[in-house]
């Protein structure tokens, strides 16, 4: 029942508003016609005039103000029904505003880990010119107190120690490499040339597991069906990533000049793309270069 009185007061107070628009209507109408058509009138520049024009402004506003304001009963819903719908208005444009702000909260909490990866690099390389900076003042004074035979001798003998010190480094690395390929990643290498899975997505595989309609092993590559898949997906990747090498260190820094032709495509070729370590040509796939690292710097 309570339902029923409350639409039955909702409808009366429509109605009564509705008469009201009307009757402001038909009143409107009547002035319209009275007055004719409207102009805008500029200000005087009279001063006579245009203070006549000041107390006809004024009247007018005085006559609004003097009139009652057409307010809803007390015990009219209209209140309610416009709290109600500017209570969703503003829900509505919070929520519109949460989510942009949260779109930009998340752009700019990427950006500041970018910088801050960014401010961290720079403050490692700031750090290793520095030292390097520090060593070299440090041998300038050493320098200066020797003979400039001795001098020379010296700098021969530390380039030759330095020298050796890369050869052995170098050295060590590689037999790391090979290390690594040969407990880790031939496996992986000889799988994925068989069928099964890329290099990565299992860290323990069997490739005879994987032996499939492209051939026993993929043997067909190096014309020899007798030989360990494990040992030539392994002697493959070394010796592509040999080839890569030479090639860069041959195109002196020509970026174009550093590709190497596939005779195929290869398990260990996609491997190393995928990994960050080479790239194929824009153009051709069947090109490969080692990604120069060092030409971010250098520009």
């Amino acid at each position: 029942m309570g339902d029923s009185a409350y639409d039955e007061e909702l409808m009366s107070t429509l109605d009564d508003w509705e008469s009201a628009v009307q009757a402001e209507e038909t009143i409107l109408m009547q002035l319209r016609k009275l007055a004719g058509p409207l102009s805008v009138v500029e200000p005087s520049t009279d001063p006579a005039h245009r203070l006549h024009q000041l107390r006809v402004v004024q009247s007018a506003l005085e006559s609004l103000n003097a009139a009652d304001p057409r307010l809803p009963i007390p015990s009219s819903p209209l209140p309610a029904l416009l709290a109600l719908h500017t209570a969703q208005r503003v829900s509505h444009d919070t929520a519109k505003s949460t989510e942009t702000l949260r779109d930009q909260v998340q752009s700019t909490r990427a950006q500041l880990e970018r910088e801050q990866a960014d401010l961290h690099d720079g403050h490692l390389i700031t750090a290793g010119l520095e030292r390097r900076i520090e060593r070299l003042r440090e041998e300038d004074l050493q320098l200066a107190h020797i003979p400039p035979g001795q001098a020379v001798a010296d700098l021969i003998q530390r380039l030759r120690q330095r020298r050796k010190s890369y050869d052995r480094e170098v050295n060590r690395l590689i037999n790391a490499f090979n290390d690594f390929i040969k407990d880790h990643l031939a496996t992986m290498l000889a799988a994925e040339e068989a069928g099964g899975p890329i290099v990565g997505q299992l860290l323990d595989v069997d490739p005879d597991a994987f032996v499939t309609k492209r051939g026993k092993r993929n043997a067909a590559r190096d014309d020899d069906e007798d030989a360990d898949p494990v040992s030539a997906a392994g002697s493959e990747l070394r010796e592509l990533t040999e080839e890569l090498m030479n090639a860069s260190v041959a195109a002196e820094g020509n970026s174009a000049q550093a590709y190497v032709t596939l005779q195929r495509e290869s398990a260990a070729a996609r491997f190393l793309v995928r990994a960050k370590i080479a790239q194929f040509a824009p153009r051709d796939a069947r090109r490969i270069r080692l990604i120069d690292f060092g030409k971010r710097l250098d520009e």
